[in-house]
């Protein structure tokens, strides 16, 4: 799917979405963006359910539910930023700026997220951290995969 810059300031369309991508913030048409999204929140959640239960035959109960809940935050991660991109696409239709500061809360409000469920279940519970850790890195590169075809040229 192809996929064009606009300008700022540049009137937008109903199938404009607000793009935040490791180079910055623009204003790109993709068609049904919105939803891909969520798709891939949800091919998360069964990477999440199949790696832990390859885990739980494998090693036992407590690397599975380690592993189990490191996907659990990381596709609790991937899932309000499709909630909050969902609402900046809207929002840049009206006003752009407004849809930068949803992306923007939005970095603040998961990384916050992030730290706080790896302290609960690292610090609080006692899970073992490499399966966890290795497991919600597994699944944000999933993520970023399954997006970036989203913007192949």
């Amino acid at each position: 799917m192809s996929a064009r810059l606009g300008k700022p300031g540049a009137m937008l369309t109903n199938s404009t979405y607000l793009v935040y991508s490791t180079a910055g913030l623009g204003f790109c048409e993709c068609d049904g963006m919105g939803t891909s999204i969520y798709q891939v929140a949800w091919l998360q959640g069964v990477l999440v359910l199949a790696g832990s239960a390859a885990l739980y035959v494998a090693l036992g109960s407590d690397i599975a539910i380690s592993a189990l809940t490191g996907g659990a935050v990381a596709f609790a991660n991937a899932f309000i930023y499709a909630s909050r991109f969902r609402r900046a696409s809207t929002l840049a239709v009206i006003s752009p700026q407004r849809a930068v500061g949803v992306i923007v809360k939005s970095v603040l409000i998961r990384t916050v997220m992030v730290v706080t469920l790896f302290w609960f279940l690292l610090g609080w519970l006692k899970l073992p951290p490499a399966p966890a850790v290795l497991m919600f890195a597994a699944v944000q590169v999933t993520y970023w995969l399954a997006l970036r075809n989203n913007f192949k040229d």
